[in-house]
């Protein structure tokens, strides 16, 4: 099996944890609201000299601005009520999912800060919890477990991934480990902000071997490398495990890297049944330059070696125009609007 997993629950489970996230925001707001509307409240009934206990004893003989403001309050405790149970609801449902562990969690989060600008108030006060929280949280006898909505902002804050954060070990990096993960986290973001685009490989393209001369041979790959013991015979060739049956299936990806003349590939491979990643840089004079292979990586590549294909895939399905393909429609449409005029 290979690393990522296209479990048919990840959108739901995704949707799970982003309305979570929004309700629990919601309600924090929503609870401040509250409390600022009860606090006028009070202050009305002070400065009106009116009882407070006339709120359960005579509701209806209140000046209309208690009234109204009585009205307000019921209205918003409605909301917070549906809120709340939509809340109970959506934790329930995700509770199934809330395999990960806490101390791991945490540990992931104090590394990536002391590793960022990033402070750990910065995190809580987005995230609307108390100063402090992360600490109390963190302490052995603790029982609490982090927020959806604490971990949710310490990823997005982080610039990190909920998968990473939750499930991967960032804490237990090497430093040569953290220097690759930044570089796939940055692949990933430039993504998706649309810079760098993906292309899936046609099948078949690196199974087959090219022999030089030949034209009737399958077509030359830039990760085919010669054969030792025939030059002519191109294929390809393992650069992690040189001399072992590592054989690449479908579904590789690359993407160019225009500021550096150079592709990135991601190529799915298996050595009998055992399914792994391999990765490359291929420079602009043909060198190939291994990144990593999944085979014996560590969690924390792994992690974010799953993201980056994920991402790979979805934006090998976008819509994507390059602006060569742009400058041709945009010609297109002034001549159609030349002709209408």
């Amino acid at each position: 099996m290979y690393l990522f997993d296209f479990d048919s629950e990840k959108i739901d489970k995704d949707s799970i944890f982003d309305n979570l996230s929004h309700l629990e925001v919601e309600l924090s707001e929503l609870q401040a609201d509250l409390h600022r509307a009860k606090l006028h409240r009070t202050k009305e009934l002070k400065r009106l000299g009116i009882p407070k206990s006339a709120l359960s004893e005579c509701p209806d003989q209140l000046p209309q601005s208690i009234i109204d403001l009585n009205n307000q309050i019921d209205e918003m405790e409605e909301i917070r009520a549906q809120k709340k149970k939509e809340k109970d609801r959506l934790e329930s449902k995700a509770s199934k999912f809330k395999v990960f562990d806490k101390e791991k969690t945490l540990k992931n989060i104090r590394y990536l800060v002391s590793h960022s600008s990033v402070k750990i108030g910065q995190i809580e006060k987005q995230a609307c919890v108390r100063p402090g929280y992360m600490s109390i949280i963190e302490k052995p006898d603790s029982t609490t477990e982090p927020s959806i909505q604490f971990v949710t902002t310490a990823a997005k804050l982080l610039e990190t991934s909920l998968d990473e954060l939750v499930f991967g070990k960032l804490y237990a990096m090497t430093d040569v480990e953290l220097y690759l993960r930044d570089f796939f986290r940055d692949l990933i973001n430039d993504t998706r902000k649309h810079d760098i685009h993906w292309e899936k490989e046609l099948d078949g393209a690196l199974q087959g071997a090219h022999m030089s001369g030949d034209y009737s041979s399958p077509p030359d790959h830039p990760l085919f490398s010669s054969v030792p013991d025939n030059l002519q015979l191109r294929q390809y060739c393992s650069k992690f495990y040189p001399g072992q049956d590592i054989v690449p299936d479908n579904g590789a990806y690359h993407a160019s890297l225009s500021k550096l003349e150079c592709t990135v590939y991601l190529v799915p491979c298996h050595i009998e049944e055992e399914k792994f990643f391999e990765s490359y840089l291929v420079s602009k004079d043909g060198t190939i330059k291994p990144l990593c292979a999944t085979r014996k990586a560590s969690n924390g590549i792994m992690t974010i070696f799953n993201e980056l294909f994920k991402t790979a895939i979805a934006d090998a399905s976008s819509v994507y125009l390059d602006k060569e393909t742009m400058s041709i429609i945009d010609q297109y449409r002034s001549l159609r609007k030349e002709e209408q005029e």
